[in-house]
């Protein structure tokens, strides 16, 4: 593999938020489009059961960031 010369390499313009605009990118489209898929695959028609059991922790976590929002309106929202 032949060296570049400075003059022919590319650039490094990535700043902060390019890169995080391309992570928060990937992270959402695994969760929105890959593992939906995978879990179809591995609990076959019970998937949307899978979802519904997986969603009863999230209550609780819900009803407390709304007391905090609601507790401390300008902290909290």
């Amino acid at each position: 593999m032949a060296l570049l010369n400075k003059s022919n390499r590319l650039k490094k313009q990535l700043t902060l938020i390019n890169v995080y605009a391309i992570v928060t990118g990937a992270t959402l489209g695994d969760g929105f489009f890959l593992l939906p898929g995978i879990a179809a695959e591995q609990a076959g028609s019970a998937v949307v059961l899978c979802y519904l059991v997986a969603a009863i922790p999230l209550f609780p976590a819900m009803f407390s960031v709304i007391e905090l929002a609601t507790a401390m309106p300008r902290a909290g929202g």
